[in-house]
């Protein structure tokens, strides 16, 4: 289950955001592996949660991360968090992690579109 967490930016406007680190199932060897091999290519992206190479640009998604790449800030709020003094900007969610995090946020309740980004439906 996600929790959404409530947050003030600089000015004292609320925003939200959910922490994803919980959907982190990797060991931290296996996300050193990955880092080693997404540095060895020539790949267009590397996923946030698990540090995996993304190969192509229409199969992975975005996220607004503030605090910390484990976050993301629901999407409508960006400009809301943008003030804030963790604001991190955009990260990249690889397909698998992607299609975990769309499961569990709409196992949530919450409409998924919300709070990711597809990089699919905007080719």
């Amino acid at each position: 289950m996600i929790k959404i967490v409530k947050e003030k930016n600089r000015n004292g406007v609320e925003f939200q955001y959910i922490d994803l680190g919980d959907l982190m199932t990797i060991s931290p060897q296996m996300y050193e592996m990955n880092d080693n091999h997404f540095n060895s290519g020539n790949f267009h992206g590397q996923c946030s949660l698990c540090a995996k190479a993304i190969k192509n640009f229409g199969n992975h998604f975005n996220i607004i991360c503030v605090g910390n790449p484990e976050t993301a800030v629901k999407l409508d709020q960006e400009n809301i968090a943008r003030d804030s003094a963790g604001f991190m900007d955009s990260f990249q969610l690889g397909p698998e992690c992607g299609k975990r995090v769309k499961k569990v946020i709409k196992d949530s309740g919450l409409n998924w579109k919300d709070w990711l980004f597809s990089n699919k439906e905007n080719q």
